[in-house]
């Protein structure tokens, strides 16, 4: 028979186990604070001590390590605003300023002077230095204020100098000079100086505008990246110089046709356009990469060892310059006065050369032109070339059409192979396709049609040299001159065509 279950001994368990609890909460003492509660995180003090420059109308001198920063604006009637004299100083101007009233240029608004040493170890960041100096727009500077921004002296460059979040203007020489010692300029802006906004080793993400004396650029580093500068002074320097130039714009702004100042001036240059409006150059480098240089009248791109993906621009002068054992890739040279110079044993691969009013290329001695377009040189009264190359060169898989005088003008010894080089002539009737000075030359594969004198002109001669597999046709006064010789093959037709090196 079944029976029916009991709770009483689960009803005592609970009961038991509530009164423990119970008597555990009641047995707790009294819940009434010892006292007031104590502080538990640092203050800003102990965690960086740092002293109040309260000072607002005279000198101030940092003369012991620590960190510093302004209360109030600073304004002094001459000399310097502050002088830092020792070694590890952090100098928060808090975002005031930074000024001086004197009638002409005096002082330095802050000066590390390290004497007979270099200082290190010096932070400067977030304010400004104001000072009188304005530019008449010919590169004349005239005001009162401070001599310069922040500058140094010592015997040596200090080290471990930076300085960022700061601006400056109106300094009659130099913004900011801090040497290339291992300084960093960050985040600045300099605007209106006589001399250099900024010379340190680094500068990053700075703004330099109107500045530059004669022969000081607006900013001068050994590496600049993602910066912006403009040089008006009417010298022969640079809005950029440096080692390294990355992601910057450079402009040298003076319109004078004699000024020879530079865009960008740098060993290596990459991602950055340099513009110079006078007749400077607006790039100039040993090493350029995904970069555009334009001049009014000078250079936009000068190259001493190799380019690749640029463009130079200069419509009364040229557009890209290359010196002596040189190589450009993948670059573009259009309208412009003369589209690319090449020096000797110089090379130019896969290049775009249009629309120019003088020649498209003009290369030296032993160059190499290859499977490039130039193309439309010339003008009215300027009858261009496509290529014109040096004796011993190599011109092939070019395109050279439509071109003023003749398509591809080369000395002896030369290899002229598979180029299209039609319609060339429009300002000459005597022009050619292809023109061979000299003798020794290889003319082999090429397409000329429809020029307005030649189609392959040799100037040596029967015999001069080795004309085969060419295909002309249409041209104004002969497909060929000569047309026999040693070393020409016969001209024959496609369907009756019994010589493999026969021309068409």
């Amino acid at each position: 028979m079944k029976t029916r279950p009991t709770y009483h001994l689960a009803a005592l368990i609970a009961a038991l186990m509530l009164q423990s609890q119970t008597a555990g909460v009641f047995a707790q003492g009294s819940l009434t604070p010892a006292g007031a509660p104590a502080p538990t995180m640092k203050t800003l003090d102990q965690i960086e001590p740092r002293t109040a420059i309260t000072n607002t109308s005279s000198l101030v001198t940092i003369s012991q390590p620590g960190s510093y920063y302004l209360t109030h604006n600073l304004t002094v009637a001459s000399g310097d605003g502050i002088d830092i004299i020792t070694n590890g100083v952090k100098l928060d101007l808090n975002g005031f300023t930074i000024s001086s009233t004197s009638a002409t240029a005096s002082g330095t608004a802050i000066l590390l002077n390290g004497g007979s040493a270099a200082l290190k170890n010096i932070t400067i960041l977030n304010g400004s230095i104001q000072s009188g100096f304005t530019n008449n727009g010919s590169g004349t500077y005239s005001g009162g204020g401070f001599d310069r921004g922040i500058e140094y002296i010592s015997s040596a460059y200090p080290s471990t100098v930076s300085v960022s979040g700061c601006n400056v203007s109106g300094c009659y020489s130099f913004g900011i000079d801090l040497g290339l010692g291992g300084s960093v300029v960050e985040a600045c802006k300099v605007k209106t100086v006589g001399s250099s906004g900024i010379v340190a080793s680094v500068v990053r993400q700075c703004v330099v505008k109107d500045c530059g004396g004669s022969f000081n650029a607006a900013i001068y580093a050994e590496v600049v990246s993602d910066s912006e500068a403009e040089y008006t002074g009417y010298g022969s320097s640079a809005a950029i110089s440096a080692k390294t130039v990355q992601h910057c714009l450079g402009l040298a702004s003076s319109f004078n046709i004699a000024n020879s100042s530079y865009g960008i001036s740098g060993t290596t240059v990459i991602n950055s356009e340099g513009d110079s409006y006078g007749g400077g150059t607006g790039i100039s480098a040993a090493i350029a990469n995904n970069s555009y240089g334009s001049s009014s009248y000078g250079t936009g791109l000068v190259i001493t060892d190799s380019a690749n993906n640029c463009s130079g621009h200069s419509p009364y002068g040229i557009g890209i310059s290359m010196g002596n054992y040189g190589c450009l890739n993948n670059c573009a040279a259009k309208l412009n006065g003369t589209g690319i110079v090449m020096g000797d044993f110089a090379s130019i691969f896969n290049c775009v050369i249009i629309g120019n009013s003088s020649n498209g290329v003009v290369a030296g001695q032993n160059c190499v032109v290859r499977g490039c377009t130039a193309s439309g040189s010339g003008s009215v009264g300027t009858n261009g070339v496509g290529i014109i190359a040096g004796i011993r060169s190599t011109i092939e898989g070019c395109t050279v059409n439509d071109n003023r005088n003749d398509g591809i003008n080369a000395a002896g010894d030369s290899v002229i192979l598979n180029n299209h080089a039609s319609h060339n002539g429009l300002g000459l009737s005597s022009a050619a396709g292809i023109h061979i000075a000299g003798a020794g030359s290889r003319i082999e594969g090429n397409q000329t049609r429809d020029n307005s004198g030649y189609g392959i002109k040799s100037d040596g001669g029967a015999g001069a040299d080795i004309i085969i597999r060419n295909a002309s046709g249409g041209n104004g006064i002969a497909n060929y001159s000569p047309t026999n010789g040693n070393y020409f093959a016969p001209v024959q037709t496609p369907i009756n065509a019994t010589n493999a090196w026969g021309n068409l």
